[in-house]
């Protein structure tokens, strides 16, 4: 079992061997403890940026639209009006313009 150390409302800290599920254990002073992190954990690597948030060029949206809406007609059914729903996001304030 790990060491960890926990501290009351009074500024009290106490150490106790405790399992990693045990978040607050009785202070000494009568008090509950709270466990405390000793050390931030450490993050190495590389983050890859969310695709909700990657760049996009315009001419990949354009050559990504036109091959849905052939494939749509090509299924004999009606293509989304994807620019359309972006402007009304846009007028909704859920997204900004690029300028």
């Amino acid at each position: 079992m790990p060491r960890y150390d926990y501290r009351c409302a009074a500024g009290h800290t106490a150490e106790s061997w405790q399992g990693f599920d045990v978040r607050s254990i009785d202070c000494p002073c009568g008090l509950a403890a709270q466990r405390i992190v000793l050390t931030a954990p450490g993050v190495t690597g590389f983050v890859s940026r969310p695709t909700s948030e990657a760049p996009i060029r315009f001419n990949d949206y354009l050559e990504a639209h036109g091959e849905m809406v052939r494939s749509a007609e090509r299924q004999g059914i009606e293509a989304p009006d994807l620019w359309g729903k972006a402007k009304e996001r846009i007028r909704r304030g859920e997204v900004k313009a690029i300028e």
